[in-house]
């Protein structure tokens, strides 16, 4: 699960791109900033970019590669610990009842979001935002907590395009959006490569309203349809 459905461009990079031989483990004891300039991090935030009550919903339109569906998540109540972080457990169903419904993660823990999906024994740990990060400035995360899948080595490098902008999705207009742009990279013993690209908008005290994935030969765009915050 996912709060949307950005597990079918990860889990196609992975079939893309694992025919490499197997690497060591890179050392990523924690989540690492990384910026090109000093400091960084903004302050006087209020509110979250990703609510967590019970029964909170968000539902969404998802094309890939011009195949639609719509996704609803609910945020359940149950909660759990996983890599030292608290998340909260999210149930998603597809109307087209072309995937079965499904169980993930959301956390939010000091300002870091990140959408763990587990599927087929693999887990994705996508850190997508933080909200204190200044525009222009960013962190690199491993994929999770390994670092590795299937012996290849992977990690996530955001960074902060826009804050505070006004995104209309869907006919509706949302304020106190960021943008942060996501690249997916593996290393197949040459350096980390960009295979995917997510460019998300966030909005304060709503949560993900769009999502523009690209990579592989895959182009994906999810929007918000609707959404009710408990």
């Amino acid at each position: 699960m996912t709060i949307t459905k950005r597990p079918l461009l990860l889990v196609a990079a992975l079939m893309l791109l694992l025919a490499s031989c197997k690497l060591d483990k890179p050392d990523f004891a924690t989540f690492r900033d990384s910026t090109t300039t000093g400091g960084g991090t903004t302050t006087g935030q209020t509110g979250t970019y990703q609510p967590v009550t019970k029964g909170s919903y968000w539902k969404y339109a998802s094309t890939i590669n011009s195949v639609t569906d719509t996704t609803i998540t609910t945020i359940t109540g149950a909660t759990a610990m996983i890599d030292g972080r608290n998340y909260y457990e999210g149930a998603s169903s597809y109307l087209s009842g072309t995937e079965p419904a499904d169980t993930g993660y959301l956390s939010r823990d000091n300002h870091v979001y990140i959408d763990l999906s587990l599927s087929d024994g693999v887990d994705v740990e996508l850190y997508y935002l933080n909200d204190t990060t200044a525009v222009g400035h960013g962190w690199t995360s491993p994929i999770n907590s390994t670092g590795q899948i299937m012996g290849v080595s992977g990690q996530f490098v955001g960074k902060i395009m826009e804050r505070n902008i006004t995104r209309t999705v869907n006919g509706k207009v949302f304020n106190n959006v960021i943008h942060s742009q996501v690249e997916l990279q593996y290393d197949y013993g040459s350096g980390f490569t960009t295979t995917i690209v997510y460019d998300n908008y966030v909005a304060q005290n709503i949560g993900i309203i769009e999502i523009d994935s690209n990579g592989l030969g895959i182009t994906g765009v999810e929007t918000l349809l609707a959404y009710s915050i408990k």
